[in-house]
C-alpha cells in the first residue's frame, strides 16, 4: 500500500484528526493521545499539552470540531499500514504501537490474505475425523 492509498483510506474513526494538522500531524496526535479521553477547551492555555504540540491555532480547530469525540481512538491498524508503507519493520512498528508482532503483521498491508484466514481455509479441506477413532482398536 503506497503513502497516497493510506492517505485516501483514511477512516472514519480517524477523519476528524486529518482534517486539522493533516496526514503527519494526525499520527503524531494519535500517538500521542490515542486511547485516552481527552478535553479540548474552546480558549486552550499555552501550557496545554495539545498547544504546546501543535500550536494554539490547531489546537483551536480540534477545539471547534463538531465531529470530535472526547475519547481518542488508538486507531492502530491505521497507524500499523501506514509504518508499514512507511518502510518500517513489523517488529518497529510493533514497538512503536505497543502491540504483539503478530497483530503488526496482521494489520500490515499486503498482497494476499492474512494467514489465519488461509489456515482456517486449510483446516476445512481436510475430512472429518472421529477423535475416537486412535483409542478404539479395530
Amino acid at each position: 500500500m503506497t503513502f497516497a492509498e493510506i492517505e485516501a483510506a483514511v477512516t472514519a474513526q480517524v477523519a476528524p484528526f486529518v482534517q486539522v494538522p493533516g496526514l503527519e500531524g494526525a499520527i503524531r496526535f494519535i500517538l500521542a493521545f490515542g486511547d485516552a479521553e481527552l478535553y479540548i477547551g474552546k480558549n486552550p492555555r499555552d501550557t496545554n499539552e495539545l498547544v504546546q504540540m501543535f500550536g494554539r491555532e490547531s489546537a483551536e480547530a480540534f477545539a471547534n470540531l463538531a465531529t470530535l469525540s472526547r475519547r481518542i481512538p488508538p486507531a492502530k491498524p491505521w497507524l500499523a499500514a501506514h509504518s508499514h508503507a512507511q518502510g518500517l519493520s513489523i517488529a518497529r512498528i510493533a514497538q512503536k504501537l505497543r502491540i504483539s508482532d503478530i497483530s503488526a503483521h496482521l494489520s500490515a498491508p499486503r498482497g494476499r490474505e492474512p494467514r489465519t484466514t488461509a489456515r482456517r481455509r486449510r483446516r476445512s479441506r481436510l475430512p472429518a475425523r472421529n477423535p475416537l477413532q486412535s483409542v478404539i482398536p479395530s
